[in-house]
């Protein structure tokens, strides 16, 4: 009888301190309902003092029910326990705003050069574009220094990856170059888009991948203030007002703090209140100028990517040129790698294809389709197939997210929850707060009411003309002002609660 005694007052402590823990998870985490949880909380409290009632008891039975009570309670609190502290700990690790972005460059030198390694262009002139990141430039040609037994490294600094490259292939002052991967791609597609082939003339010897840490903004103290300077009121939290999001795909796999172009350009607008949403994309080669960066001059939306940091160029183009007087509320940067984990990690998605097509290696049907992660993908990025290109495949895009969110706020998750926090930790960047998350999840899961989700899109008129990024001039799309203003009524009706 006292083994069994014994036994009850640790099963009663374990009992109580995972109970302790429990609460405190749904109180921190704040995502069921406010019913559920003092529903939860009470009846935690409830089976404590059922379990010590039967432990001061001393008969044998009322022993044996104390010891079955907290074993079967202390089995059943586990399991959501973990639940609760893994989704704890991804919200808090999401990347957010980050301080740090990793720049990757290519080792170029002509193409009827003899060297092979990076050991043969020890003492070749090195040239290096400095106009718009030049510690990163700098802390690349360091790095091969360093591989070469810091070696001392002869080099010229020009003002713009087109200057580079004419430095290299053109005027041939320079023997070897050092050019940001994005800029490289970017001369590709161009040689491409020409019938011509960039390997015809130049010829890669390596790549390497920098870290750089960059200045964080300072706070400007006057956006506290109105212009009475009374303090302004802190807006509401994001699931008690309609809010926009931006989506920005980049065209790289790997690291997501990587700079990348931004291929895929989303608004999402959300209106809790309505349960209205409506999706909006642009093609990725739309004209426009980047606000503190091109000074007037035109480039492709694409390329707002890989300028300053945490999205701020693609926002404040988008913003001003594109969905003007729109104000973009957060972003979720995400890349190719992030799209399939994620779809895998929800058991696949279905959406709608508006025609029959492939792309490397699976079939899509007109009609409904359900893809995992790899299918997903290909579904996304297809544009050849179709007479109207990158607008359909920016459609596609729409589908795909549109899939992610059904299956999201779906009974379904509940079986892949778990993958799915893996997944999310470092192959998504956001800055959506910890409390803006646990808010919206609230708010779903406490009315699990239906969306109204309608799409929308930018349509253009392709041409060549010159841009800034290339420095020449390259296949571009003229926005179409009737489309555009279509796009921004749609927004403007979801956001009035219309």
């Amino acid at each position: 009888m006292k083994k069994i005694k014994l036994i009850n007052v640790v099963l009663f402590a374990v009992q109580m301190a995972l109970s302790i823990v429990f609460s405190l998870y749904i109180l921190k985490l704040n995502v069921l309902p406010d019913s559920t949880n003092v529903l939860c909380i009470v009846f935690l409290a409830l089976a404590l003092i059922l379990s010590a009632l039967m432990l001061i008891g001393n008969t044998k039975p009322r022993q044996i029910l104390c010891a079955f009570i907290a074993s079967l309670l202390c089995i059943i609190m586990v399991f959501p326990i973990r639940i609760m502290k893994h989704t704890h700990h991804t919200l808090s690790n999401l990347q957010g705003e980050s301080q740090v972005y990793h720049t990757g460059y290519e080792i170029l030198v002509r193409k009827d050069d003899s060297a092979q390694i990076l050991s043969d262009i020890s003492k070749y002139k090195f040239g290096i574009d400095t106009s718009y990141d030049r510690e990163s430039a700098h802390e690349a040609l360091k790095s091969i220094s360093r591989k070469l037994g810091d070696m001392a490294l002869f080099y010229e600094e020009y003002s713009s990856s087109a200057a580079l490259w004419s430095a290299l292939v053109e005027t041939e002052v320079v023997d070897v170059v050092l050019i940001e991967s994005n800029f490289y791609e970017m001369f590709k597609e161009s040689y491409a888009s020409q019938s011509d082939n960039i390997e015809n003339y130049v010829k890669k010897i390596e790549n390497i991948t920098v870290a750089i840490e960059v200045e964080k903004p300072e706070e400007d103290s006057k956006d506290e203030l109105q212009e009475d300077d009374t303090p302004k009121e802190p807006p509401k939290p994001l699931n008690e007002r309609p809010f926009v999001v931006y989506v920005s795909g980049i065209d790289t796999a790997g690291k997501i703090t990587t700079r990348s172009r931004s291929d895929v350009n989303i608004l999402i607008v959300i209106n809790p209140t309505t349960k209205k949403m409506v999706l909006a994309t642009v093609p990725r080669d739309t004209y426009v100028p980047f606000p503190g960066v091109t000074n007037g001059e035109y480039d492709k939306l694409t390329h707002a990517g890989i300028y300053g940091n945490n999205c701020s160029v693609s926002i404040a183009t988008l913003e001003q040129y594109i969905y003007t007087g729109v104000n973009i509320d957060r972003w979720i940067r995400v890349n190719f790698t992030s799209v399939e984990r994620i779809v895998d990690a929800l058991g696949g998605i279905t959406v709608e294809s508006q025609y029959n097509f492939s792309q490397h290696g699976h079939s899509f049907v007109k009609g409904k389709n359900y893809l995992n992660g790899e299918e997903a993908l290909a579904f996304s990025r297809n544009r050849k197939s179709f007479a109207q290109g990158d607008m359909q495949r920016g459609r596609n895009q729409l589908e795909v997210i549109k899939g992610i969110f059904a299956k999201a706020i779906s009974p379904a998750i509940l079986s892949g929850y778990s993958d799915i926090l893996n997944e999310i930790t470092d192959c998504v960047q956001t800055n959506l707060s910890y409390e803006d998350i646990t808010g919206l999840v609230k708010m779903q899961l406490s009315d699990g009411a239906s969306w109204d989700i309608e799409t929308a899109s930018i349509y253009v008129e392709y041409k060549n003309d010159y841009c800034y990024s290339l420095g020449s001039a390259n296949c571009v799309g003229v926005m179409s002002e009737k489309s555009r203003l279509e796009v921004l009524e749609k927004i403007n009706n979801v956001l009035n609660g219309k």
